[in-house]
C-alpha cells in the first residue's frame, strides 16, 4: 500500500512539473537559442565564485565543490582516502573502467547533469550571495547522499536547505528523483562533508536535517542558460526569469509537501521558512 502512495505521489510531482515547466517558459517569453553551449564558458565564473568562497573560509575546489582534503583534521587521512577509493571505484564503474581522473573529469563535465550543477550555482551565488554562501556538495556527498548543491545563511550560520538537481521535467529521472527528495525529507538531507557557520567562521562536520529540493530542467534549457549567463554581477532579465523559474519550481515542492502525511508540521514549517528567504532575494 505504501509502495502505491509512494508511485502516486511521484506520479503527480511529474504532471505538475511537465505542466508547470512548458506553461512558465511559454509565458515569460524565454526564446530556446543554439543548444551547443560548452561547459568552458561557465569554468572560469566558477573559479572566480570558489575564490571569494575560499576568502570566507569556505573550503572549496575552483568548481565550487568542498574539497574533501580540507576536512583531514576531523576525518583523518586514512577515512578521507578509504572515501576517495569509494569515488574512484563508482566512477569507474559509471565510465566503463576508466581510471584517469583527468578524462573522467572531462567527461563528467560533459554530461547535463553535471552542467546544471554549475549553472545552478552561478545563478543562485549571483542572487544568494549577500546572505547565503552557495557551494557545491563534495564528490562523496554527491553520489552517496543525493546532494549536490549547498545553501548556508550566514546570519543564522545553518545549512538552510540542500538541492539535488536533474537535468529533464518529464520520464523516470524525474520521477525517481520526486520520490527520492519526498523520502528523504522525512528526516532531512544528510552530508558527511558538512558546513555550518559559527560566529562568522565555517565549521566543518557531519550536517543532518535541511530540506532538500530537486531542481529539474532540460538539456536545451540548461544549454540555453549557460550561454545566456552573465559574468557580470548584474543580474540580466533572463537570469531573472531562470531564478523566478527555479523558485517557483521550489514553490510547488512546498505545496505537495503538505500534502505529506509522513512529512512533520514542523518540517512543512522549515520548508515555508526557507522558502520565503529565498524568495526575498529575486
Amino acid at each position: 500500500m505504501q509502495l502505491v502512495q509512494e508511485t502516486n505521489s511521484a506520479q503527480r510531482g511529474k504532471k505538475i512539473i511537465m505542466k508547470f515547466n512548458s506553461r512558465f517558459f511559454e509565458e515569460q517569453g524565454i526564446i530556446k537559442e543554439d543548444p551547443e553551449s560548452s561547459v568552458e564558458k561557465i569554468l572560469p565564473l566558477l573559479k572566480e565564485i570558489s575564490e571569494n568562497l575560499r576568502k570566507e573560509g569556505v573550503p572549496v575546489n575552483d568548481d565550487c565543490r568542498i574539497n574533501m582534503e580540507e576536512f583531514s583534521d576531523l576525518r583523518g587521512t586514512e577515512e578521507i582516502k578509504k572515501d576517495k577509493e569509494k569515488i574512484k571505484n563508482r566512477e569507474e564503474s559509471w565510465y566503463g573502467g576508466l581510471s584517469d581522473e583527468k578524462i573522467i573529469k572531462e567527461k563528467q563535465n560533459e554530461k547535463d547533469g553535471e552542467k546544471l550543477e554549475m549553472l545552478t550555482i552561478a545563478l543562485f551565488s549571483k542572487f544568494l550571495r549577500e546572505r547565503f554562501v552557495v557551494a557545491r556538495s563534495s564528490r562523496y556527498d554527491d553520489i552517496f547522499n543525493g546532494v549536490d548543491t549547498i545553501i548556508l545563511e550566514k546570519e543564522t550560520g545553518n545549512l538552510v536547505c540542500a538541492f539535488d538537481e536533474v537535468a529533464d521535467t518529464s520520464g523516470p529521472d524525474l520521477q525517481g528523483k520526486i520520490k527520492d527528495v519526498t523520502e528523504k525529507n522525512k528526516k532531512g538531507s544528510r552530508l558527511k562533508y558538512g558546513l555550518i557557520m559559527k560566529d562568522g567562521k565555517i565549521e566543518k562536520g557531519n550536517i543532518e536535517g535541511a530540506p532538500i529540493f530537486y531542481l529539474a530542467l532540460p538539456k536545451e534549457r540548461i544549454n540555453d542558460g549557460i550561454k545566456n549567463l552573465s559574468a557580470s554581477a548584474e543580474k540580466t532579465d533572463y537570469e531573472k526569469k531562470l531564478f523566478k523559474y527555479f523558485i517557483d519550481l521550489i514553490q510547488l515542492q512546498y505545496s505537495a509537501f503538505r500534502l505529506e502525511k509522513d512529512i512533520s508540521k514542523g518540517k512543512v514549517e522549515t520548508f515555508k521558512s526557507v522558502l520565503e528567504k529565498l524568495k526575498e532575494s529575486r
